[in-house]
């Protein structure tokens, strides 16, 4: 068990956890499968789900983005602060 108290932990569910992050069901898999989310959990036969604690603590790992608003990846691309135009 996760806590001393005889309570279960949360359990989040792959379509809920999706809405939450805002992402697709097909995207987290994708992140999955690439290590960028916690290990999911087998629940039983047919029924995984991830625990809400471990999500929370990944969620408080990411960086945040920077001030500008433009993430490293986007390198700084003239397009992505006029929405395309230049």
């Amino acid at each position: 068990m996760e806590s001393s108290e005889s309570s279960l932990p949360t359990i989040i569910r792959p379509k809920l956890l999706a809405e939450r992050l805002g992402i697709s069901r097909v995207t987290l898999w994708r992140w999955e499968r690439a290590g960028m989310v916690p290990k999911k959990r087998k629940i039983g036969p047919n029924t995984v789900g991830w625990l809400e604690s471990e999500i929370l603590e990944w969620l408080e790992s990411r960086p945040t983005s920077s001030p500008t608003g433009l993430d490293s990846e986007q390198g700084g691309d003239a397009r992505a602060s006029t929405g395309g135009r230049r």
